[in-house]
């Protein structure tokens, strides 16, 4: 295979097409032929498509030449320059995007494949205004409904982004002209009704989105139930939410959406009421309680719940899912090193559960023994933590610490040197000065005091 360098290309070109050559000192220069000035669009069409694969393959800079050259041999071609401007956009020239496509634009100036560039350009380039006077144009020269549904949405993103509210609405009631009543279209009128803080364009929208779907009004109405409460219309907000329920018991979005209501009204109460109705409600997704009680374990202080909600959540969860034995794990351990848990039994019962179902997995094995260690259980501690380093798949200072701390307890002080200074060592390698609770500062004082 040959390597061709863009220039020999042009070369080889030149010769198939027969140009002579002249040669001025030691330059060679082609001389003008009838074809290049007579017939210079035949050799600029061969150039634009040799070019084409190119653009394509990776190749840029073959394709660069080739289409400058082009450019150069009949600059009123437009195909050279749009090419050469979508390059540049899409390598962030803006500029030099800018100027080519406005080449190719004087020249064809309804083209439309040229006003999306330079509207891209434009939007590209922080000129929102422009870039919506190009899309606009596009819409009146465009023949078909659906490209004009098209660009209108591309004006409607760029006036979301710049908060036009009042453009925003004209632009969407433009597309219901177009569409007729539209569920996406009302769905984002009602949105910006509500970030104008409109609660009778919201409720407008609503009652026609459930009139048009209302299979689906249960979801519809949590719109409502949001804007009630973001305008602080709180009973409002109650009296639809229990709609919602009386229509569909299982409303997922809808409790979503009230959980964030009774939060950030700190009514932990409300809250946990809510939470415990989601996670007992078997139609409800398995994984999407999961996600909701992982987030609620990790920043329940932050939510205003106290360790006493926290558990009633979660018992009742374990009342309904049997088998979610991460979920166990991670809250019998959370639970147990927050220092407030105090019925420490049933967070052993919980860690015993976990081993029934994975005997050998050693992150449940290092929550029963540190559990057991809180208890005082110090033998049967060791005995487990002795389980969890058998079957550890790689360095884990936390691991390690725990190990030091029971073995230390059991009066294997060596042993328990041995396990911090791997903590350390673990911890140093990472760069890390803590995981968890694990911390270089806390493992040297505990090296310190016991090294003889």
């Amino acid at each position: 295979m040959i390597n061709r360098h863009p220039s020999h290309f042009v070369i080889i070109l030149l010769s198939f097409i027969s140009i002579p050559f002249c040669v001025c000192g030691k330059k060679q220069v082609p001389l003008q032929t009838d074809l290049q000035r007579n017939r210079p669009e035949f050799l600029y069409n061969y150039l634009c498509n040799e070019a084409v694969p190119f653009l394509y393959s990776g190749q840029g800079s073959v394709a660069f030449d080739l289409l400058n050259t082009a450019h150069d041999i009949y600059p009123q071609g437009t195909g050279a320059c749009y090419l050469l401007a979508n390059s540049y956009f899409n390598m962030r020239d803006f500029a030099t995007a800018h100027k080519l496509i406005g080449q190719a634009l004087a020249c064809d100036s309804t083209n439309l494949e040229y006003l999306d560039l330079q509207a891209s350009v434009y939007e590209s380039g922080h000129k929102p205004d422009s870039a919506i006077l190009i899309f606009d144009k596009i819409v009146q020269l465009s023949q078909s409904v659906e490209d004009k549904l098209l660009y209108l949405g591309n004006i409607y993103d760029i006036l979301s982004a710049t908060g036009n509210f009042d453009k925003m609405l004209s632009v969407l009631q433009q597309m219901e002209d177009l569409q007729g009543q539209d569920i996406d279209i009302l769905l984002k009128k009602a949105e910006v009704f509500s970030r104008i803080r409109d609660i009778g364009g919201v409720e407008k929208c609503v009652w026609e989105l459930c009139d048009i779907d209302p299979r689906n009004a249960y979801d519809f109405l949590t719109l409502l139930v949001q804007s009630y409460g973001e305008m602080g219309m709180d009973s409002l907000a109650i009296d639809t939410f229990e709609k919602i329920l009386e229509l569909n018991p299982s409303a997922f979005h809808a409790k979503l959406c009230m959980l964030d209501f009774w939060m950030e009204r700190g009514r932990s109460d409300k809250f946990k009421e809510v939470l415990i109705s989601l996670i007992a409600d078997s139609q409800i997704d398995a994984g999407f309680k999961v996600q909701i009680l992982t987030e609620t374990l990790y920043g329940y202080r932050q939510m205003n719940l106290s360790i006493q909600d926290l558990d009633d959540i979660f018992r009742n969860y374990f009342r309904v899912e049997h088998t979610d034995y991460m979920t166990m794990n991670n809250f019998a351990y959370s639970m147990a090193i927050s220092g407030e848990y105090r019925d420490l039994s049933y967070l052993l019962d919980l860690s015993g559960k976990t081993l029934e179902s994975e005997p050998r997995n050693g992150t449940f094995l290092d929550t029963y023994a540190w559990i057991a260690y809180l208890m005082g259980q110090y033998k049967t501690a060791a005995e487990y933590i002795a389980r969890a380093m058998n079957v550890l798949d790689e360095p884990n200072p936390e691991l390690f610490d725990h190990a030091g701390d029971i073995l230390y307890r059991v009066g294997n002080v060596a042993g328990a040197l041995e396990y911090w200074q791997q903590a350390v060592e673990v911890l140093y390698k990472t760069r890390s000065g803590e995981i968890n609770n694990t911390s270089i500062e806390s493992l040297h004082r505990k090296i310190r005091a016991n090294r003889k």
